[in-house]
């Protein structure tokens, strides 16, 4: 639970650097940590009976998930970028 801040505000860092343009890996490994941080941050937030923001962290999991992968244009991914980021600087200062 002490590296649920952390977690989040990596996440929202990487995912505000992605609106620019990087390298096609980059993109990739933002789909598995945005994931898995997603999950993981959903799972404190149940067990912290904060059962609404880990439901939207469990539909950011599915947005960004590597084993169907939701494709739009890099326009149309900036906007939930940037929104997702956000997401993740709110819960970074929400309790655990």
């Amino acid at each position: 639970m002490k590296y649920q801040k952390t977690l989040c505000i990596t996440a929202g860092i990487a995912l505000l650097l992605a609106i620019y343009s990087f390298p096609y890996g980059y993109y990739i490994f933002l789909r598995w940590a945005i994931m898995l941080i997603s999950i993981y941050v959903a799972i404190l937030k149940f067990q912290g009976n904060y059962k609404t923001a880990g439901l939207i962290l469990l539909s950011v999991a599915i947005l960004f998930n590597p084993f169907v992968p939701i494709t739009m244009a890099k326009s149309s991914w900036a906007i939930f970028d940037f929104i997702t980021a956000m997401l993740f600087f709110v819960f970074s200062y929400t309790d655990e």
